[in-house]
């Protein structure tokens, strides 16, 4: 029976003992995973999740005005259902952080599941799922969370292949649901697209046309419906308006031109480094796939194999075609956690005492590997989490804190220089400041200047006319090392209605201190 696509289906006798072991499990792995975020929850605010943050901040605001979607960007899926947190009293950037706990440990139980199937063994499949959501938690790739919508596009894609391989006899009703799972996951994270395919390949090589034509089916009516939704909740010329906004994201990643090899290198190294763990485990389970298939002369495992090899290599794509950061790289720990688990069920232990000798390197190896991350997480607790909930009960940043970070820096220096009912202006992708400082942009198009730079071509004199054509009250520009920085620092300067109201220097001592950054205050 091929394992690629398919797993056993549950005994209908399944013992009420083996009920309480893997709802144990699952809180194991939950709590394990709650432990590790709130550990960094209260960390400085970050370049990525500000995207997010940003978005559900103008989601928020144009739903609270008349139930519609604002006419810019791309489709934001994650930020429109957690959009909700800017109509609580709290602060949404610690509040956003902790609902993407629970997409998180969703996937990992999803993921423990499969792992179960594939190792034969709840204890290891425990450990493996463990060792695996701990390396997805690491700070190289989460920073302190809601950094990207990737955990949440994981639960449909993982419960699409739980429903793929339970039973013999799948019903065209479950394939068409398949559809509607991984048409649900591409849509939260569209760059996910390939494992649509690697899903479409899989059920065709298994259950064929029949089986493949009903996971079209479903995800072609789940993407065409959310898509006509979502455009017609925009105002007029929303398809424009949607289609520019992937369109102005693939001009600036094509800016970058030789840098994105060079951050796909860079970036790899540090992923490198910050899963070296799950690498090892995935390459011995590797070597115990390919000793027992050449002992005992059987293609058991082949299949099961490429199916989660190749999903450990799609990932890569990604970096590869944008700007290459850790985290993109991370995503490939899903399939070496797959391959980690088949690899226990073909390392075939003949006793309890190989199990425990096994059980115990790779519990020995995995904790001294990632003992350096554990550490660094618990660090991050007593300098940042707790005393900003110590001090501000979670409503802020601490006083220490706040001298710490260069986003805190500029977003304390804008609540004392901007007006009453102020507008602010971006630049550098510097979108958390306006969650930081509860400022919106005049228009979307000066919400960030470096984009606008690059749609531009470069051009300081158009971009001295689309500041003008929408003035903000306070702009922050940057000499941050991206296309587009010096046009737009050149464009404010030369702009003689604002003047420089305050400067933020370069600092190695700070969070994000690499670059300096100047506020400028519009002359009424």
């Amino acid at each position: 029976m091929d394992r690629v696509v398919r797993l056993t289906s549950e005994p209908k006798s399944e013992t009420h003992r083996q009920r309480i072991g893997m709802i144990a499990a699952a809180l194991f792995v939950v709590l394990v995973i709650v432990v590790l975020r709130l550990a960094v929850i209260g960390g400085y605010p970050s370049t990525d999740e500000g995207i997010y943050e940003y978005y559900a901040l103008i989601i928020h605001d144009r739903l609270s005005q008349d139930l519609r979607l604002p006419n810019d960007g791309m489709l934001m899926l994650y930020p429109l259902i957690t959009s909700f947190v800017y109509s609580l009293k709290v602060n949404p950037i610690f509040a956003l952080r902790l609902i993407d706990i629970v997409p998180d440990a969703l996937a990992a139980v999803l993921m423990l599941r499969i792992s179960v199937r594939l190792s034969g063994s709840l204890i290891a499949s425990t450990l493996i799922t463990t060792l695996f959501f701990v390396l997805l938690n690491h700070p190289t790739f989460i920073q302190y969370g809601f950094k990207n919508s990737f955990f949440i596009a994981l639960c449909p894609l993982l419960y699409a292949v739980i429903l793929f391989l339970s039973g013999q006899q799948t019903s065209s009703g479950r394939f068409f649901a398949m559809g509607v799972l991984v048409a649900l996951g591409v849509l939260l994270r569209e760059t996910l697209l390939l494992f649509a395919v690697l899903g479409a390949v899989s059920i065709f090589a298994v259950r064929g046309t029949r089986g493949l034509k009903y996971f079209i089916a479903g995800g072609l009516a789940t993407g065409s419906l959310i898509l006509i939704v979502a455009i017609a909740l925009r105002s007029s010329g929303g398809v424009s308006s949607f289609v520019s906004g992937y369109v102005d994201t693939g001009a600036v990643y094509g800016a970058f031109g030789d840098l994105r090899w060079k951050l796909f290198k860079s970036s790899g190294q540090l992923a490198a480094q910050a899963a070296v763990a799950g690498l090892v485990m995935s390459l011995a389970a590797t070597v115990c796939i390919v000793v027992a298939s050449i002992r005992g002369r059987t293609k058991e495992y082949l299949k099961t194999f490429v199916f989660w090899a190749a999903a450990a290599l799609i990932p890569l794509v990604e970096p590869l075609s944008k700007l290459g950061l850790p985290y993109h790289f991370s995503w490939s720990l899903i399939g070496l956690c797959g391959i980690t688990s088949l690899g226990w069920r073909a390392c075939r232990f003949s006793g309890r005492v190989q199990k425990l000798i096994g059980s115990g390197v790779c519990i020995g190896v995995s904790l001294l590997l990632v003992w350096p991350q554990l550490q660094f997480q618990r660090n991050l607790f007593w300098g940042l989490t707790y005393p900003a909930f110590k001090e501000t009960h979670g409503k802020y940043w601490a006083d220490e804190s706040i001298q710490r970070s260069n986003y805190l820096l500029m977003a304390d220096q804008i609540k004392r220089i901007a007006p009453a009912n102020a507008t602010l202006s971006s630049s550098a992708a510097m979108l958390i400041l306006y969650p930081l400082t509860g400022l919106r942009p005049p228009c979307y198009g000066v919400s960030n200047l470096t984009v606008t730079a690059v749609t531009l071509h470069f051009n300081v004199e158009a971009m001295r006319r689309a500041i003008e054509s929408c003035p903000a009250d306070v702009v922050v520009v940057t000499q941050r090392d991206l296309p587009g920085s010096s046009t737009v620092v050149q464009a404010i300067r030369e702009l003689p209605q604002y003047r420089r109201a305050g400067t933020v220097d370069v600092s190695t001592e700070r969070d994000y201190g690499n670059s300096s950054a100047e506020l400028f205050v519009l002359q009424r």
